[in-house]
């Protein structure tokens, strides 16, 4: 009996033991690539494709790496951009002093971190999901936890756009002892053409155990080791679209231009 190779892919009427087995150890990324798409996951982490890197990765790179040295010298805008290398810059340099500038016009230009690239691991469903903090703020009477990210906000209901900074948060209620009811998450959009935007949570102190519950099944789902396609409009920047029929299927379905 033959199978369809997206059967075999998605792991689908595979005996236990042949079905590709899910590392032990996570990163953020990787539990949010699974929540977006598990198949993207597969092909991502479990069964790794070769993938090509991206203007935008190397951009929001270098955007990332400048907010960490601003934060940790206290940088000037004028001394920051002296030193910037020339070589070193991604393919758009002027793509990257806009997105600087864009973070200057943001509330946390001038703030002091409390913490930058803040490593943490949490333990849950018998596996290790480790990740980092770009940037942790005392504001307002609460713990914020700042993600820069150098694009825009998701068009559609993304169920992963959320998980990212839940995971954060989590992390500093078990990890650094933090009041639940005292943290704050935050995406802070840096943009070229536009104002910096934000989008912000408050947590509550029921918070964390729902976000520990959601982890804890999300992680046990992959134990079952099914990695069926979930399309949306994220579709069109995925690395696999190229062979993705599912995703070619969803960007036949969406008429008009490329989301900027």
């Amino acid at each position: 009996m033959s199978r369809r190779p997206d059967r075999l892919l998605t792991g689908a009427d595979l005996p236990a033991e042949a079905r590709p087995s899910v590392p032990q150890a996570l990163s953020v990324t990787n539990v949010v690539c699974y929540a977006r798409c598990p198949l993207q996951f597969y092909w991502t982490v479990v069964r790794p494709r070769r993938r090509q890197p991206s203007d935008a990765a190397r951009l929001g790179s270098e955007v990332h790496k400048w907010i960490e040295q601003r934060a940790g010298r206290q940088l000037t805008l004028l001394a920051a951009h002296a030193e910037l290398d020339p070589d070193a810059l991604p393919p758009d340099p002027d793509a990257a002093l806009a997105l600087k500038a864009s973070f200057l016009a943001s509330p946390y230009a001038d703030l002091d971190p409390v913490r930058v690239e803040a490593p943490f691991e949490l333990r849950a469903g018998g596996r290790a999901v480790r990740g980092r903090v770009d940037a942790i703020y005392e504001r307002d009477g609460r713990l914020e936890l700042v993600d820069f990210k150098t694009g825009r906000p998701p068009v559609d209901r993304d169920r992963a756009a959320d998980l990212q900074l839940e995971l954060y948060a989590l992390a500093a209620v078990e990890c650094w002892g933090a009041d639940a009811a005292q943290v704050r998450t935050t995406y802070c959009y840096l943009r070229t053409d536009e104002p910096p935007a934000t989008v912000t949570v408050d947590w509550e102190r029921d918070t964390a155990a729902r976000v520990r519950d959601d982890l804890v099944a999300a992680l046990e789902a992959r134990n079952d080791r099914w990695f069926r396609p979930r399309t949306g409009r994220w579709c069109e920047r995925c690395d696999f679209l190229g062979f993705c029929r599912a995703g070619q299927a969803e960007m036949a379905r969406r008429p008009g231009p490329p989301v900027s």
